[in-house]
């Protein structure tokens, strides 16, 4: 995950946290994989936790994420986007959402599962993602 693992949503240009809509990072990762003649079918469950920021007025947290798949040799195979959000009800400060998705990899004859590696992370701005270099936890 490394930098693209979290995200600082900010209200303004500021990167000062007392302007921070939400803080959001990808918290947990279950996957299975079932193999079948040529390809994988893996499932995965993603867990994406946020916390409310000072500047929040709308009680969501909307963000985009990737999904990404790399092939013999680190090359980037597969690469799709989704987008979600995650709801903060009442006075909660903290709040989570599970993504379920399915992706699937063809293999090459020879080929297994050890030659590709599933990658996931948020869609950031390149402010954003200085700020997560600037800011590393």
């Amino acid at each position: 995950m490394g930098e693209a693992g979290r995200l600082t949503k900010f209200a303004g240009d500021s990167e000062d946290l007392s302007q921070a809509l939400f803080e959001a990072k990808v918290d947990a990762i279950q996957s299975q994989c079932f193999y079948a003649e040529n390809r994988i079918r893996t499932e995965m469950r993603v867990q994406f936790i946020a916390q409310r920021g000072p500047k929040d007025r709308e009680g969501v947290a909307p963000f985009n994420y990737f999904v990404a798949i790399t092939g013999p040799g680190g090359e980037r195979i597969a690469r799709e986007i989704f987008d979600t959000e995650i709801q903060f009800t009442g006075d909660k400060v903290q709040s989570l959402v599970v993504e379920e998705i399915e992706p699937t990899i063809f293999l090459k004859a020879g080929e297994n599962g050890d030659y590709y590696r599933i990658y996931v992370g948020f869609m950031l701005t390149e402010k954003e993602l200085a700020y997560n270099q600037r800011n590393p936890r």
